[in-house]
């Protein structure tokens, strides 16, 4: 029996959830296998009028991997085909209606199929005709202390992937948001989700735009970010993200440390912000292996916040700070889907040495100015700071 076909039978009695799983697995598989072979338009041929028939009659048991072996197609489709496949642009449209966010296990996939919609090159005008629609979701999960993750996954796809010109005018209401989500309930995730939110800003605007952004809510707001929210967290952060956000974090941080912005030519008074943050990058340099060789590795792994039913014990405390137990009942991640592709560096920013980038962003600040920045580390710090130059050979 073919696979469309077992999936078409399954449709009339989905009450087998281990057979269903593993049946999605297979299709997940498939996918990869026509990604190979550059054959997805067949794939497309043979499932989408069953994957169409499941979404229309809300089969619950598979939406939830029906979105994730879509999202994985999207991530993986040659650019300038999406316009004319009229299935994929129905499904977007249903999937930013409040209806498909009303069922907590279609969240996560959800969250991912509309990332990898505004991913895409030759959605730029869909997405930008929905931006509201998209923000309104995103203000409806970043209020959720289980879903807030992926509200700023989406804001983060935005920032990544849309012109600065389409979204600018938004992004101090969404700021404002995500202070006022963590002064309500302060967590782990949030206080994580927000330095990747700095980060992707960092990335993709620089460091002064993303410090006017940020002012242009409350006055000395990023400077008091910095202070009350980072710096206490920073390391316990980063080193429960993946590789790539590892990576990302760092040589975000490196651009706020070393070029020249606002930050940097108010070293007076930041000099209390600059020494904790160049101290935690040193910590997570020495103690949490951030190896520039560590992006090109597979991530292993199920995606952020799904509990793992088997072997969630032997997880570090690290790692049990990206999980959460939200979906166990309703939302299985599939292993053949992968992980989203959302990645907050450029591409012009892919191959930069981490080390190298951020020794040499020291070295150009000049070591009068190191000394006035440095004011307030301890002679340990200071120590380890200068062993960092000379290890790197600065």
């Amino acid at each position: 029996e073919t696979l469309s076909g077992s999936l078409d039978r399954a449709n009339k009695n989905p009450n087998d959830p281990v057979y269903n799983h593993y049946m999605f697995e297979n299709i997940a598989a498939s996918v990869q296998i026509h990604i190979k072979n550059n054959s997805l338009s067949d794939f497309q041929e043979k499932f989408f009028p069953i994957f169409c028939f499941i979404l229309q009659n809300d089969i619950s048991e598979f939406i939830p991997y029906v979105f994730q072996v879509l999202s994985l197609l999207l991530e993986n489709m040659p650019e300038n085909t999406l316009k004319s496949n009229e299935n994929l642009i129905g499904i977007f449209s249903g999937a930013l209606t409040p209806a498909a966010w009303e069922s907590s296990g279609n969240i996560p996939p959800l969250a991912r199929l509309i990332g990898a919609f505004i991913s895409r090159n030759d959605a730029r005008d869909l997405v930008a005709q929905n931006l509201t629609k998209i923000l309104g979701i995103f203000q409806k999960l970043i209020n959720s202390k289980a879903n807030d993750q992926h509200g700023l996954f989406l804001v983060n796809c935005l920032i990544r992937y849309q012109k600065f010109e389409d979204i600018k005018q938004y992004l101090p209401p969404v700021i404002r948001c995500i202070f006022k989500r963590i002064s309500i309930k302060k967590t782990n995730k949030i206080i994580r989700g927000l330095l990747l939110f700095l980060t992707t800003l960092i990335l993709s605007y620089g460091v002064d735009n993303t410090i006017g952004l940020i002012n242009s809510v409350q006055n000395g707001m990023f400077e008091m970010m910095i202070e009350k929210l980072i710096i206490p967290d920073l390391v316990l952060s980063t080193s429960a993200g993946t590789p790539r956000e590892k990576r990302a974090i760092c040589i975000a941080l490196s651009q706020l440390l070393t070029t020249e912005s606002a930050f940097l030519q108010q070293e007076n008074c930041n000099s209390k912000l600059w020494s904790p943050l160049v101290t935690n990058m040193l910590e997570i340099f020495n103690n949490h292996k951030i190896k520039d060789e560590d992006i090109d590795q597979d991530d292993d792994g199920l995606p952020d916040d799904i509990t793992l039913a088997e072997g969630s014990n032997n997880l570090g405390e690290s790692e049990k700070l990206t999980l959460t137990k939200s979906y166990q009942a309703a939302f299985t991640a599939l292993i053949f889907a992968g992980q989203p592709r959302f990645d907050p560096l450029p591409k012009a920013q892919a191959n930069v040495s981490t080390s190298k980038m951020f020794c040499s962003g020291l070295m150009k600040i000049g070591e009068n100015r190191i000394g006035v920045l440095t004011t307030n580390m301890k002679d340990d710090e200071r120590g380890m700071l200068q062993k960092y130059l000379q290890e790197n050979r600065c």
